[in-house]
C-alpha cells in the first residue's frame, strides 16, 4: 500500500504546485501564445510546427500511460479479483484500491462497499487527471523552448546574409537574435 499512497500524496503536491503556480503557468501559455502570432516566415512555422507535433505526441503518450494505470489498478485488478467471500460466507465484498477504516463505515456490506468504491475510482480519476496535467504542462513547456531554441539557431544559420523578414543590418539582425534569446530564457 505504499505505492498507491506516496502516489496520493505526491498528486495532492502536485495539484498544490499547480494551484500555487497558476501565474506561471498562465505567462508560459501567454509566451506560446505570442510566440505563434509573432512568427513570420515558413522555415520558422515549419520548425514551431515539427516542434508542436513532437509535443502533442508526447502528450498522448504521457495521458495514455496514465490513465492505463488508472484502469489497471481501479477496473482492471478488481474486476480480476472478483467478489471476496467473508469468513462465513455469508457475504461478499469488492476489495478496495485503498484500505479504508472501519471506524467510517462497514466497508465490506453494501451498498456502503460500493459507495466507498465508487468515491476512490473517482477520487482516482480526479488524481490521475492531475497527474496527466502536469505531465502534459512540462511537456509542451520544454518542447516548446526546444522549438524556439532551433528556430533561433535558424536565425544564426542568417546572420551574416540576412532574410526577407530581418534586419537590412548585421546589428539589427544580432539585435534580434540576442533579444529572442534572453526571451527563450525567462
Amino acid at each position: 500500500m505504499i505505492g498507491p499512497l506516496s502516489f496520493f500524496m505526491m498528486t495532492f503536491m502536485k495539484y498544490y504546485l499547480l494551484i500555487l503556480h497558476k501565474d506561471d503557468i498562465r505567462e508560459g501559455i501567454e509566451r506560446i501564445e505570442w510566440d505563434w502570432k509573432n512568427i513570420e516566415h515558413h522555415e520558422d512555422k515549419n520548425i514551431m510546427l515539427e516542434h508542436a507535433t513532437y509535443g502533442r505526441k508526447i502528450v498522448a503518450v504521457c495521458t495514455f500511460f496514465v490513465y492505463s494505470a488508472f484502469a489497471f489498478y481501479y477496473i482492471a485488478v478488481p474486476v480480476s479479483v472478483g467478489k471476496v467471500v467473508a469468513e462465513g460466507g455469508n457475504f461478499s465484498f469488492t476489495p478496495l484500491p485503498f484500505p479504508a477504516s472501519r471506524l467510517i463505515a462497514d466497508v465490506y456490506h453494501s451498498p456502503s462497499n460500493e459507495i466507498i468504491h465508487s468515491i476512490q475510482v473517482l477520487t482516482g480519476m480526479v488524481m490521475h487527471a492531475v497527474t496527466s496535467a502536469a505531465c502534459s504542462i512540462a511537456s509542451v513547456f520544454a518542447v516548446h523552448a526546444c522549438g524556439q531554441m532551433q528556430v533561433l539557431i535558424n536565425w544564426l544559420g542568417y546572420l551574416v546574409d540576412g532574410r526577407s523578414d530581418m534586419s537590412n543590418t548585421v546589428e539589427g539582425r544580432m539585435a534580434t537574435i540576442i533579444s529572442q534569446h534572453d526571451r527563450i530564457l525567462k
